[in-house]
């Protein structure tokens, strides 16, 4: 192993000419992302923050949105490893903080390392008890997870609270209406777990970009929405973003009513339970 190479999983970094490989052939990533994975991997196990990684990839002197380039640097980067940012694997996401390696690194300290003299064997009928431990431990771990998590983990979604943008202070309580409507509709659907209205909003409140807000809360999916129109015949108008991969998978504005309004959130709502699950 080259002096400058780190492995993990079935990948090779090089770390001083900025080369990927997996199973032995190089996989193209770009200079961005690949400055941030040596960041990384080099600090295995330990939370890199954002500002870290900015100063590490672009330095001071450069003029980006840091925000979005570190963000699009992080897909990137879980794209080509074939990371889950929900089940990772080599990126773990630590909320408000920055980003963590997590998958075992060897290096070539440790690959080259002496080994002790001598060889230690472990008697058969140690090793057969410990084998029963082994399984022991791994049965009854297992029944202590089903007790806690008894099916798979739920699809998170994040509703921000709408926006009343019809210039009629007056219609801010149905702004807030819609959002709760919503937030009810998405929750009564089975396997779906949406984030309260006042953390929620919290985070909307900080300016964080629409991403970002789903990332910090671990969030699969992120709906955005706002009251827009005349004060006579306002129109919901909502999106709903994949947070992985920062895609946008529906947008659509329905008009609202006294004799409708309760229909329009249904359909958003059911909009919603559609894509998540």
């Amino acid at each position: 192993m080259s002096a400058h190479t780190l492995r993990f999983g079935n990948f090779e970094l090089d770390t001083r000419v900025g080369e990927l490989r997996r199973d032995g052939r190089t996989v193209k990533l770009q200079p961005q992302p690949m400055k941030m994975l040596v960041v990384l991997a080099q600090r295995a196990g330990q939370v890199v923050t954002r500002e870290e990684l900015q100063s590490a990839v672009w330095g001071h002197d450069t003029v980006v949105d840091y925000d979005n380039g570190l963000n699009w640097s992080v897909r990137k980067i879980r794209e080509t490893l074939g990371d889950d940012p929900l089940n990772p694997r080599f990126i773990e996401t630590v909320p408000r903080k920055g980003y963590r390696f997590v998958a075992p690194v060897i290096s070539p300290a440790a690959a080259t390392a002496p080994r002790a003299a001598g060889r230690w064997f472990m008697r058969p009928r140690t090793l057969r008890v410990a084998i029963v431990l082994a399984v022991c431990c791994v049965l009854l771990g297992g029944g202590l997870l089903q007790q806690r998590w008894p099916g798979a983990r739920p699809t998170t979604i994040v509703v921000l609270p709408f926006d009343n943008l019809t210039g009629n202070t007056g219609q801010d309580f149905l702004a807030t209406a819609a959002t709760d409507q919503v937030i009810t509709g998405v929750g009564s659907r089975r396997g779906l777990n949406v984030i309260d209205r006042m953390t929620a909003a919290k985070l909307k409140r900080s300016e964080e970009c629409i991403i970002r807000i789903g990332e910090q809360l671990r969030a699969d999916f992120v709906v955005e929405g706002s009251l827009v129109g005349p004060a006579d015949a306002p129109l919901i108008t909502a999106g709903i973003y994949r947070v992985h991969d920062n895609t946008k998978l529906w947008a659509g504005q329905i008009p609202i009513g006294p004799d409708r309004g309760m229909s329009a959130y249904q359909l958003i709502a059911a909009k919603i339970g559609a894509i998540a699950q």
